[in-house]
């Protein structure tokens, strides 16, 4: 496939690829911050020969997102949890349409055809993180409960 495809032939061009689907990045970049969402976008500008345009998707995401989380995380500590939520999942719904929207229309188009690709893979990479996830919570909270362990001494008596 030619890299540098004009818009009129895009549809002719890539109906045969398979993208991950605006409403699967909308989503992702909702409730999984929008960081996953260019990252399912990206790897749609990869299919169609523009590395380095889904680079640089990836990479303003990722500023986008730390540019808001680090603030809270850093600065705001004292927050409570129920605003914190609130404003991650605004600043995910800002992030999620303005992929989903603005930056779908731009790159790959209203009127492009093409056929949806299967959601497994970061589902797949999304359950094995929650589950590794799990086990260093329940790890920490098993070892809050043991008693402690006297140690021995560096320099024996």
């Amino acid at each position: 496939m030619n890299a540098k495809v004009s818009k009129e032939n895009w549809k002719k061009e890539y109906t045969s690829l398979k993208f991950f689907s605006r409403k699967a990045i909308f989503f992702f970049s909702l409730f999984c911050t929008p960081v996953w969402g260019a990252v399912l976008f990206g790897d749609n500008l990869l299919r169609t020969g523009r590395k380095q345009e889904g680079f640089k998707v990836i990479s303003i995401a990722v500023l986008y997102t730390a540019s808001f989380y680090l603030p809270f995380r850093l600065f705001i500590p004292l927050l409570h949890p129920v605003v914190y939520v609130l404003v991650a999942l605004v600043v995910c719904f800002i992030g999620a349409s303005i992929l989903a929207g603005v930056t779908w229309r731009y790159y790959i188009g209203e009127d492009t055809v093409y056929s949806p690709k299967t959601l497994k893979g970061p589902f797949t990479v999304i359950f094995f993180m929650l589950l590794a996830s799990s086990f260093v919570v329940l790890i920490l909270v098993l070892d809050a409960f043991m008693p402690p362990v006297e140690a021995a001494p560096i320099i024996p008596e």
